[in-house]
């Protein structure tokens, strides 16, 4: 409703909403590839062991620290509820600026190409701040570091994902909406056709 109400629209709140499911992408993506690295570094620590284990192995097994499992669980959670704040601001962005331009008289796609142009810095830049200021709570140690580390890479993984396909699927989606909001707009207001010119004394 709060979208709805800044917009005026009841149709570009979906539009912004639509990086959430971006998002998810990364979140259940990063969990996933983190807990088969787990595995794998479990299946080099135990070969570690082995007597005839090489050097570099001792190494690796001895480097790597032991990746927490990466599951659904509350701080995974928490992070989701995070994502839902942080990945729609790209959409906001994108969509507010060329709802601005349409009101000056352009076309959709106009004002998204023009949307992109401008905010394809500010995007970049907020994105990656925010990337790399939630990278040490996914690659932190210390106490109580192996609870926080599904949080940090529910939110890493699924900022990554939605800045790159946000920049992609927005712009597609707002142009297919507005064209379907013409089309709509046709069909309940169709416009009358006027009536042809007759020669003057008839």
């Amino acid at each position: 409703m709060v979208l709805a109400a800044q917009f005026e629209s009841l149709v570009h709140p979906f539009t912004v909403m639509l990086a959430l499911p971006l998002a998810g992408l990364g979140a259940f993506g990063g969990l996933f590839v983190m807990n088969h690295f787990d595995k794998w570094v479990m299946g080099v620590q135990a070969a570690a062991m082995s007597p005839d284990a090489s050097g570099m192995t001792h190494w690796l097994a001895g480097w790597l620290g032991r990746v927490p499992s990466m599951n659904l669980n509350m701080f995974s959670q928490v992070g989701l509820v995070l994502l839902v704040g942080l990945v729609t601001k790209n959409s906001i962005l994108l969509v507010e600026f060329a709802n601005q331009h349409r009101a000056m008289g352009k076309s959709a796609i106009d004002a998204m190409i023009e949307a992109g142009r401008i905010r394809l810095r500010p995007i970049l830049m907020t994105s990656l701040a925010t990337i790399a200021g939630i990278m040490p709570i996914a690659i932190g140690f210390g106490e109580a570091a192996e609870s926080r580390r599904p949080l940090g890479v529910v939110a890493v993984g699924g900022m990554l994902t939605s800045t790159l396909l946000t920049l992609l699927v927005i712009p597609v989606m707002y142009t297919l909406f507005a064209d379907l909001a013409a089309w709509f707009k046709h069909l309940r207001h169709p416009v009358e056709a006027e009536p042809s010119p007759t020669p003057a004394g008839r």
